[in-house]
């Protein structure tokens, strides 16, 4: 079950990546996976430049947010 704060945070991710134009962003929710995470975003975009905005603005409004630590996976040619 989402707390607040996770789901303040999922609607936060979600949003900074449609302000960016992101290309059907969808979460996961893999908890019950037995996973080292309990949501998985996976983003896509048009071309490298987008998807670098896309993830710089996610950064910078998750930051705001008071969270440190953010792990990538993958990278803009992928």
């Amino acid at each position: 079950m989402k707390t607040e704060r996770e789901k303040k945070l999922l609607d936060i991710i979600m949003t900074a990546a449609e302000d960016k134009k992101a290309i059907n962003p969808v979460i996961l929710d893999v908890t019950r996976s037995g996973a080292f995470a309990d949501y998985m975003v996976i983003i896509s975009g048009d071309s490298s430049p987008q998807l670098k905005a896309i993830s710089k603005e996610i950064e910078l409004k998750v930051k705001k947010f008071g969270i440190k630590g953010i792990v990538w996976e993958g990278d803009y040619e992928s």
